[in-house]
């Protein structure tokens, strides 16, 4: 199925949101838009959904033109899952609002026949939505109501599915799981299309990206080509720093906060993270914002994380290669810690190398300060014969995981702890 933009002009009220752009997308694939707020993201979505009609130009599936087909035609040819629900109703069952993506298909509006009734059986199964049919669409969780609008989609049988921010407001286990099953859905031979924010999202699963900004196409490839510093900086601005997972060879994404923009900022919640061994990367794309002054330590200057946190501008506490952690810098650490308002020990291993860490945390912990802490199989991070295991006993973590941590924070506001 071949999906051609050609001039594609959209205009609001006067102002120019999509100037002639020019794109053509040939093959059953995942593919994001992403760019900044106000950059035409949605409009393009919306313009391929036939949702607004283009000023100038004209966007064809397979020679063509969405705009000039009739409605049921055109629903047999593409599907829009939009943030932004548009029925209205009280109470309509899960199994009830699935089936309304049988119309296009049906001569008489809510008779199904049984190979309606199939299709819908076989969709239910594919998706993993077996235990909601009975329930209120209206009352499922975001995450339930995202899967099963997917899963209406799906029972169109289009061509093409357009989805609008899936992932927005849902948590990290919910993104995955809807991430997982977009690209799943590009196995049976529909073309996905959907508007993210989250890069590192799109470069994991998606198998093209278009970065668009001012109505240009910053680019358009797979993540490995298209997400460099070069092009982030020319689709968002500021610095970039864009490293290749060695276990998928996607590229991941850190934004680089300049010293001067860090001074610039006041009031900012003080996070200190324990970790080590690539555990503090894992963490600093969810935390690097305006919200947070964030020091690392104690970490070895050969490890991963310390060469990511340097290129951030963060302070670190650091000890040689190789080497036990050092009364300098544990005293470093204990300074640092007693200043810091809340503290995040990350999955790191515990030895006897880096036991000085998880001690200083503890006096750090009896004094006060609030610990953000996953509180599963520490026996398994535990190499010095179970010293650790009986320091990490003694903690009394604030939150179990970062999730609710910043779930807290957004709540609370940019408050310092008090």
């Amino acid at each position: 199925m071949n999906l051609k933009i050609e001039n594609l002009t959209v205009k609001y009220t006067g102002k120019t949101i999509l100037n002639r752009l020019n794109l053509e997308l040939d093959r059953q694939e995942l593919v994001s838009i992403i760019g900044p707020n106000g950059t035409g993201k949605t409009t393009l979505l919306k313009a391929i959904a036939t949702q607004i009609k283009p000023t100038n130009g004209a966007i064809y599936i397979d020679g063509k033109d969405l705009n000039k087909l009739a409605k049921k035609e055109l629903a047999r040819i593409r599907a829009f899952v939009s943030a932004e629900e548009a029925i209205k109703n009280n109470f309509i069952s899960v199994y009830q609002y699935l089936s309304l993506g049988r119309t296009p298909h049906q001569k008489w509006h809510g008779f199904l026949k049984d190979e309606d009734q199939q299709i819908i059986r076989e969709v239910i199964e594919q998706t993993g939505i077996n235990l909601l049919t009975e329930k209120n669409f209206f009352e499922l969780s975001s995450g339930e109501k995202q899967r099963v609008q997917i899963a209406r989609a799906l029972i169109q049988k289009p061509k093409i599915i357009l989805l609008d921010e899936p992932t927005s407001h849902l948590d990290i286990n919910y993104q995955l799981e809807i991430m997982k099953l977009l690209k799943k859905i590009t196995q049976n031979g529909i073309k996905v299309i959907t508007v993210l924010h989250d890069l590192n999202l799109a470069s994991q699963f998606c198998d093209r990206i278009i970065l668009l900004n001012n109505s240009e196409i910053i680019a358009f490839a797979e993540p490995v080509k298209a997400i460099s510093a070069e092009n982030l900086q020319k689709t968002f601005g500021n610095q970039w720093e864009v490293i290749n997972n060695p276990i998928t060879g996607n590229p991941k994404i850190f934004p680089l906060i300049s010293t001067k923009i860090k001074k610039e900022i006041k009031n900012k919640i003080k996070l200190h993270i324990i970790g080590g061994g690539g555990s503090i990367s894992e963490l600093l794309k969810e935390l690097s914002n305006e919200r947070f002054d964030i020091s690392v330590g104690v970490v070895n200057t050969s490890d991963s994380d310390y060469q990511i946190a340097k290129k951030m501008n963060l302070n670190v506490i650091s000890e040689e290669p190789f080497s036990a952690i050092g009364n300098e810098a544990r005293l470093k650490l204990r300074e640092k810690l007693l200043e810091t308002d809340y503290i995040i020990l990350t999955s790191v291993p515990f030895g006897v190398g880096n036991l000085a860490n998880l001690e200083e945390l503890l006096k750090a912990n009896q004094k006060g300060k609030k610990i953000i802490s996953e509180t599963t199989n520490f026996n398994s991070r535990d190499f010095t014969g179970g010293m650790a295991t009986l320091i990490w006993e003694k903690l009394k973590p604030e939150f179990s995981n970062i999730s609710s941590f910043i779930s807290f924070i957004e709540k609370n506001g940019n408050k310092n702890n008090e």
